[in-house]
């Protein structure tokens, strides 16, 4: 280094692109670099009982070899020809003239009431038959529910959900401050009280040992589960842009699979991931239930083809099933992002996009060197991979249309 070099003023730019260029020379020989992504979804992957451990399997897939620089080609658009509905709008049934108690039908339809009476009759008489019932239990006063009260039940319940209360018999006082009138005038209280008591969905008697390998951790709801689910999916077609994660459903009691995920907003609670259109209408769901649990839809209803993917691809493809060779097209945080399930979306003719994780990335793309503000794109047939640097090095996957 010569005298006038040495005896030059570096500006706080000159210092700052020095600083950058020495840390770009320092990260092509490393593969340790985290993704940038939201606290929030960091977190909530970390709390998946281990479901994150499939990262090795899903960089098997990587094909590093037969990725480019990518030119101005772009990906071919398969075309959406998902929606149809009334007028466009994805309805699929006639709601002109619809009261709100037309839409809740629309959901807890009457299938799913008539299984609720049966199943609570069936339970009532369960415990009427115990030997330890008490002489002076209110269940003694017992006698059928039908469909109709079975409604009128529900709709209780849902109106205690709007109108919280220290305890449910404060919903039948009569003090002017405190009185809800609706209760006392469709409904006893000692009725409610026993229909909560006694409110179930499934036969008990038929339920399999817990000690089973098979075992449903949901068969008690598994109905009711059912049953929304598909009223979720007949009753509306969603729009072209669909989004995957992950939910939390506050629950504070005992549960063998229940979650703790701290940056939540319930922290504790049943994970469900759920696939949801742009205005928020979940389309579908499943419950997660433990990594270990073989009875769940995910290992059970996939088609033959997704047989090699990893846990948390295959959670991404059961949902899209109903969907896929329709032209949508899926947004996904890095829990799910991976090239071999971009891949497989895009032979659906299904496209895709989402920021992927450092040990997912395809070898070229690792290895490509990106100033702060700069980015890169690598090209491998349908699939185009953006490599850009803000803070730290981010990756995105993407097979939709693309310039």
């Amino acid at each position: 280094m010569d005298k006038t070099h040495r005896k030059r003023s570096y500006t706080a730019v000159e210092v700052r692109n020095l600083t950058d260029q020495a840390r770009d020379s320092d990260e092509d020989d490393s593969d340790d670099f985290d993704i940038a992504s939201s606290s929030e979804d960091e977190q909530a992957n970390d709390n998946a009982d281990g479901d994150n451990d499939d990262d090795e399997t899903l960089v098997q897939h990587v094909d590093s070899d037969m990725w480019h620089r990518a030119n101005n080609e772009n990906a071919a658009n398969p075309g959406f020809i998902g929606r149809n509905g009334v007028a466009g709008t994805g309805i699929t049934v006639d709601v002109s003239g619809y009261e709100p108690f037309d839409y809740f039908k629309l959901f807890l339809n009457d299938d799913l009431i008539s299984l609720m009476t049966t199943e609570t009759n069936r339970y009532a008489q369960y415990l009427l038959q115990q030997p330890n019932l008490h002489p002076h239990s209110r269940l003694h006063k017992w006698h059928p529910t039908t469909n109709d009260e079975m409604t009128v039940f529900i709709g209780l319940l849902l109106l205690v959900s709007l109108n919280r209360k220290p305890e449910m018999q404060m919903y039948w006082m009569k003090e002017p401050l405190l009185s809800s009138p609706i209760f006392r005038a469709v409904m006893l209280r000692e009725r409610f009280l026993i229909l909560l008591c006694c409110w179930h969905f499934c036969d008990s008697s038929a339920a399999p040992s817990c000690n089973d390998v098979n075992f449903d951790r949901l068969y008690k709801i598994q109905s009711v589960i059912n049953s929304m689910s598909s009223s979720f999916e007949s009753v509306y077609v969603p729009d072209i842009n669909l989004s995957v994660d992950e939910e939390l459903v506050l629950w504070k009691g005992r549960l063998q699979f229940k979650q703790f995920i701290k940056l939540k907003r319930s922290q504790f609670g049943i994970k469900m991931y759920c696939l949801c259109e742009s205005n928020g209408y979940t389309y579908r769901f499943q419950v997660y239930t433990g990594k270990d649990n073989p009875a769940q839809q995910i290992y059970t209803a996939l088609p033959s083809d997704a047989d090699d993917m990893s846990k948390t691809e295959k959670i991404a493809v059961h949902l899209m099933m109903p969907l896929l060779d329709k032209g949508y097209e899926l947004y996904c945080n890095n829990f799910y992002t991976s090239v071999h399930l971009f891949r497989y979306l895009n032979s659906h003719s299904t496209g895709c996009c989402g920021m992927m994780r450092a040990n997912r990335d395809p070898e070229t793309v690792r290895k490509a060197s990106v100033s702060k503000g700069e980015s890169v794109a690598f090209r491998n047939g349908h699939l185009l991979c953006l490599k850009f640097k803000d803070n730290q090095i981010c990756t995105t996957n993407l097979n939709k249309e693309a310039s």
